[in-house]
């Protein structure tokens, strides 16, 4: 068995060369006021999804509301009032989660079939499935 070398990059305790180029430490209220997990973020986010766009409207005009709300706030009514579906998706995503993305793919031919494919076109498994095609039929 060998033993692990270490690099002159490793992390070795006391470690002083360094000090004060790391991240500063957070005060007690920026503590309180960080979201500190992504449930804490999906929860944010379901209270505006579900408004009206006049709701959001007022409450984006509040000067009581935490700086994150209004940032998601300020986003969704731009999202809503530009239609643009990847802003919603987004918003979707973080709120219900990503949906799977599947793919199938159906690759017959022979001989006779000789019509050129576009490879700009094919997704990264169109792709490999092609190559694995290529190498069963003994191509390289």
């Amino acid at each position: 068995m060998t033993e692990k070398r270490k690099t002159k990059n490793q992390f070795t305790k006391g470690h002083t060369k360094s000090k004060g180029f790391g991240r500063p430490t957070l005060t007690e209220a920026e503590k309180e006021l960080s979201i500190k997990t992504r449930t804490q973020f999906k929860t944010m986010l379901d209270k505006y999804l579900v408004r009206e766009l006049t709701d959001l409207k007022k409450l984006v005009k509040k000067t009581s509301i935490p700086a994150i709300d209004a940032m998601i706030i300020k986003s969704l009514i731009k999202t809503i009032e530009s239609g643009d579906q990847t802003g919603i998706n987004w918003f979707l995503n973080h709120s219900l989660g990503k949906e799977k993305e599947t793919t199938n793919i159906n690759l017959t031919g022979g001989m006779e079939n000789t019509n050129s494919i576009n490879l700009k076109n094919l997704t990264k498994e169109e792709l490999l499935v092609l190559k694995q095609l290529s190498e069963k039929n003994g191509g390289k």
